[in-house]
């Protein structure tokens, strides 16, 4: 990626680049590397499918053609947004249900996302894609799912927060995509959210968990003050906190649960609320 973009800037009049001296070896610009530079890849899926490893797809008993539902987990894995509305039609059209394309599609695509990622074999944009995509194919199916019934277990209710004096809620925003296609009911508090806002949703919404983000060591701190004052309003629920500066010492400290990721937050939330 990084050799193709260069190629290409040098076609473009770049004079002067810093490099590395011992790897200034020049490549032809690569195509898969160059159409998704310049926007003709549609979601990097051509180059995800190129250079991402295969062992992850489904493969069907019947001579290698994917059944509707293997279709459709296909493209949760492979964040095919474009076609995961036409897939989902054409499974309902062939006589599956819409409770069956959640159980046996959607939710075991999803599932494998969250194994791959751990394993390294995808990364967080491969990752934040497939959310993206389940996140439309789950809002795509809700109206047939409520047409034949379907009560999907209920999971827990999960208030999020990126502490007063923080602003980046990148990684709190991928955190509640992720627990929202995993089950779970998202209520997002946004950025800069001060104690007495959380504490506030807390006492309105019950919920089971309250996640807390931060980026910077300058406001960690008041997640210890969210923690103190909803302590002290006797309110009864679990913390998980994350974010780029903070770890499980910091958590233990607290006496709250930490996560690493997304994926992590949707374990711990499974094991600690029963």
């Amino acid at each position: 990626m990084n050799k193709t973009f260069l190629n290409m800037a040098k076609a473009r009049g770049l004079k002067l680049a810093i490099l590395d001296p011992a790897r200034i070896n020049m490549v032809r610009p690569n195509k898969y590397a160059k159409d998704l530079l310049l926007g003709r890849d549609s979601n990097g899926i051509n180059f995800i499918k190129r250079y991402s490893k295969k062992e992850h797809r489904p493969v069907s008993a019947k001579a290698g053609v994917l059944s509707p539902k293997d279709d459709i987990k296909s493209a949760v894995i492979d964040a095919d947004r474009d076609n995961i509305k036409d897939l989902i039609n054409n499974a309902l059209k062939s006589g599956i249900s819409a409770s069956s394309i959640m159980n046996e599609g959607l939710i075991p695509a999803i599932t494998k996302v969250g194994e791959l990622f751990e394993k390294k074999v995808i990364f967080l944009p491969q990752l934040i894609a497939s959310s993206e995509t389940m996140k439309k194919a789950v809002s795509h199916i809700t109206p047939a799912l409520k047409r034949d019934g379907f009560q999907g277990k209920k999971k827990a209710l999960v208030i999020m927060a990126t502490v007063e004096g923080d602003i980046h809620d990148i990684g709190k925003n991928i955190v509640s995509l992720i627990l929202r296609n995993h089950g779970f009911e998202v209520i997002d508090l946004g950025r800069d959210v001060t104690a007495q806002s959380v504490v506030k949703a807390i006492t309105e919404y019950r919920p089971d968990v309250v996640g807390l983000s931060a980026l910077m060591t300058t406001t960690m701190a008041n997640m210890k003050r969210v923690i103190d004052l909803a302590v002290s309003k006797k309110l009864k629920c679990r913390f998980l906190i994350g974010g780029a500066v903070v770890d499980k010492a910091y958590a233990d400290s607290l006496g709250v649960n930490y996560a690493k990721d997304g994926i992590d937050a949707v374990k711990v939330i499974n094991r600690i609320v029963v």
